[in-house]
């Protein structure tokens, strides 16, 4: 994840709207932040859809093949070529015709399979609806696949020992019910010296419209925003649930990852200037598929004893390092209070910072208005916001959209602050205006 932030000017009011997410706006080119244009446009033949002004510059061909540059230096890329499907003991590509553009999207559509390259600023997209049932019981997908000038270990792409990409762990999901999701699992596999990248599908039969979803993201770096679910389940406590769509609150026994489920999330403030007057601050959280029951969403600051936890990796998975219910870090540093940041003034402030009372059904945007006074709190110690449902029952849980959900990147957590600046030069006030 990578955290957008913009800053907006009423030259009216002389406010400042500052909006943040976890998606990149800019890319750094000549010693200057660049405002990303993701629209994909002509190219040449050789790559007839082409964006250049972002962080990732990408090419496509018209057959589905992309060739994109993460550091921005076209001498070093990756190559992903148009997807194969087996047939019989041999592959055969999949013709996918003419392609349409919109916007930052591309799109072949085949009566078997479409297929759909999205840009998104810090990650490309693709995405392969699964259509006939043929290509629903194809069991597997590869992509013809070449680095040059990067190196690749583990799943990320390294320019000179630097980590500039990464493949997120490829999922299908459903398009008719988006939350049902499905780990895929992939290698790597070597015919007459092309490499490719192999999919290997789990059962779609409970699936109406699977979508496969492999995607490619910048590596975050140490600014990036974060958030996560914990699990009080004795099924799940001490699991990791950084890397799930969703984030979860209240409990879900019968048919979830059990509870008291609560959420971390923090965003990095650093751009908002020290001597700002902030008028308003709102957590903005987009309302996923699974609702039930109803109860009070509270939020709290987390305690300063609690700084450096880790977001992770995994959904639902072991992984030592990062935060569990249990573990601030697993398996070896413990959070401050007790398991679940369950202790008053020691894992959290004791204050209400904000409520949100919910009864399903319930969708679209949940705003919580936050006290000004958290951005200056923030500036001297920002661990992050503790999110828990007031006296959970169980089959009473919300479930809000995570930073890595990708159905709609614009419904990712975000934070918005107004605030205003001092006036010492009017002739370089509007110079704060966007970045």
């Amino acid at each position: 994840m990578l955290i957008s932030t913009h800053t907006e000017l009423d030259n009216i009011t002389g406010g400042y709207r500052h909006t943040q997410h976890i998606r990149a706006i800019a890319y750094p080119e000549d010693g200057v932040l660049k405002r990303n244009v993701l629209d994909v446009v002509a190219g040449d033949a050789t790559w007839p859809h082409i964006v250049t002004r972002a962080p990732i510059i990408m090419y496509a061909g018209g057959d589905g093949m992309r060739r994109l540059s993460p550091t921005r230096d076209p001498k070093k890329y990756l190559d992903i070529g148009a997807p194969y499907f087996p047939s019989g003991s041999t592959w055969q590509k999949v013709n996918m015709g003419a392609a349409t553009r919109t916007a930052n999207k591309i799109t072949w559509s085949t009566a078997a399979a479409d297929l759909s390259i999205v840009h998104a600023g810090h990650y490309v997209k693709l995405e392969i609806p699964l259509k006939s049932a043929a290509a629903k019981a194809v069991g597997r997908i590869a992509f013809p696949f070449d680095l040059v000038g990067l190196t690749y270990k583990a799943g990320v792409l390294y320019d000179n020992g630097k980590p500039v990409m990464e493949l997120r762990a490829p999922m299908v999901y459903d398009a008719a019910h988006p939350m049902n999701t499905k780990l895929i699992a992939w290698d790597f596999a070597s015919v007459a010296g092309q490499q490719y990248l192999v999919l290997t599908l789990p059962s779609l039969t409970d699936m109406a419209q699977p979508v496969v979803d492999p995607t490619l993201t910048l590596q975050p770096d140490a600014a990036a925003g974060k958030d996560t679910s914990l699990s009080g389940h004795s099924s799940y406590n001490n699991t990791n649930f950084g890397a799930n769509p969703a984030l979860m609150l209240g409990r879900n026994d019968a048919t979830g990852y059990g509870g008291p489920l609560k959420v971390l999330i923090a965003f990095n403030i650093s751009t908002i200037p020290i001597h700002a007057t902030v008028s308003a601050v709102s957590l903005l959280l987009t309302v996923a598929a699974q609702v039930l029951g109803s109860g009070t969403v509270q939020i709290y600051d987390m305690a300063a004893a609690n700084s450096g936890w880790v977001e992770g990796t995994k959904v639902a998975a072991a992984e030592t390092g990062s935060s569990t219910w249990l573990w601030k870090i697993a398996s070896t540093v413990a959070w401050a209070g007790s398991a679940g940041l369950s202790t008053a003034e020691t894992d959290y402030i004791n204050t209400l910072l904000a409520s949100y009372p919910w009864t399903a059904p319930s969708s679209g945007t949940h705003t919580y208005s936050l006290p000004v006074s958290i951005i200056a709190a923030w500036q001297s110690s920002n661990v992050g916001l503790l999110l828990k449902a007031a006296s959970p029952a169980n089959a009473n849980y919300i479930y809000y959209r995570s930073s890595d959900d990708t159905t709609d990147i614009t419904q990712r957590p975000e934070l918005l602050v107004e605030y205003t600046l001092p006036i010492t030069n009017p002739i370089t006030r509007p110079c704060f205006g966007r970045f």
